[in-house]
């Protein structure tokens, strides 16, 4: 009997959230829609791996960990642009921004700006499609570059949790070692910038028509035990 119970309370706990989303529309808040771009320089010393340390074979290309500059570095600043959509009215420089990991799953950074009073907080969950373009030089001036995507989502007081996509870019310069042909022997700079896309989907979530099937198969469960077990 207890075990009945337990059950009957599960599917109804199930059916209920199942049917939750469609309980009040007209209350949902909006979805944030539109494009914004951060950019920054790279604090070298602080990514992984630590590239600073010359001869050195790359700048950016083969970074792990991207650590931006410290926003309180007045020459190094996050810069905001490309504000279309929800993010209108973007001020610059950002709030705060966040390490980027570049390897496998990727993820962990967290930029924030302050849009006409309203904080927006970007959680990057993921990175991938890391493409690396070597160290090449050219005369004394060598150059690398990596690119990446990624995938996060965005909240704000008055919205609904958004998903956004990101491209990200990252670009070195130094001068060549003239020691080791082909390194960077001095003058090692980082930037990157990258743009964000929400286009007004939800995370994704367990679709209502799921949990209304697995509510029902649950309830149609304990009532045909209880009819094998009457037939005993």
């Amino acid at each position: 009997m207890r075990t009945t119970v337990k059950a009957l309370a599960m599917a109804g706990t199930i059916l209920a959230l199942g049917a939750g989303p469609f309980a009040s529309p007209s209350y949902a808040a909006p979805f944030i829609i539109g494009s914004i771009g951060f950019s920054d320089g790279i604090n070298l010393s602080a990514s992984t791996p630590n590239n600073t340390i010359t001869p050195s074979a790359a700048i950016v290309s083969n970074l792990t960990v991207l650590v931006p500059n410290p926003v309180n570095v007045a020459s190094n600043i996050p810069l905001v642009s490309g504000c279309t959509g929800s993010y209108t009215g973007c001020t610059s420089p950002a709030a705060s921004e966040g390490t980027v990991v570049l390897a496998s799953p990727g993820g962990v950074a967290i930029f924030t700006d302050v849009i006409s009073g309203v904080t927006f907080t970007f959680n990057l969950n993921s990175t991938n499609n890391v493409t690396r373009t070597a160290l090449f030089c050219n005369g004394s001036t060598c150059n690398d570059a990596m690119t990446w995507f990624g995938q996060g989502t965005v909240s704000a007081a008055g919205f609904a949790t958004t998903v956004f996509t990101m491209s990200g870019t990252g670009s070195g310069s130094c001068t060549e070692s003239t020691t080791t042909v082909g390194d960077c022997g001095s003058g090692l700079v980082g930037v990157w910038s990258d743009s964000i896309t929400s286009t007004g989907v939800a995370p994704t979530v367990p679709e209502p028509s799921s949990l209304l099937l697995l509510g029902a198969g649950l309830i149609g469960m304990v009532f045909a035990k209880r009819k094998i077990g009457s037939r005993a």
